[in-house]
């Protein structure tokens, strides 16, 4: 898959939709890997406002390293990721459909590896069940 485009972000004039082609316009996937290991509760906010074809090459990297023992500990990281999901099912099925198979993997390892993040539940709630709902939903979705 090539890399997304400036158009495929969406209207870069829009301060959300502009900050994440600032972020990640031109990058490839293993840059964007490094900048979710930096800070992945930052960046999962570009990803809920980049358009759908940069969504669908981003992700993967967001997955691939919430499956790393570079996300130990980043309970912040594994929440938020959490909550993109809910957005893109609730608002933009067609950005999740072709990254499907990735989303079921990533719920399937954070269920298996939860102690990992070191999430506290009073305050991230309950992040097990948050994410079978997601593998869930995914499913149906498809």
């Amino acid at each position: 898959m090539p890399l997304p485009t400036q158009s495929d972000f969406g209207d870069i004039s829009e301060l959300d939709i502009g900050y994440a082609w600032k972020m990640f316009g031109g990058k490839t996937a293993d840059e964007a890997y490094d900048l979710f290991r930096e800070n992945a509760f930052s960046r999962q906010e570009d990803l809920m406002w980049m358009g759908a074809h940069a969504f669908i090459y981003y992700f993967p990297a967001a997955a691939k390293y919430l499956m790393s023992s570079d996300a130990s500990g980043d309970s912040d990281g594994v929440s938020s990721i959490a909550s993109l999901l809910d957005y893109r099912l609730e608002h933009d099925l067609d950005s999740i459909r072709p990254v499907s198979e990735v989303v079921i993997t990533l719920c399937d390892y954070v269920v298996k590896n939860l102690p990992m993040y070191e999430a506290n539940e009073e305050i991230y709630g309950n992040l097990k069940a948050r994410y079978e709902e997601i593998k869930n939903r995914t499913k149906r979705s498809r």
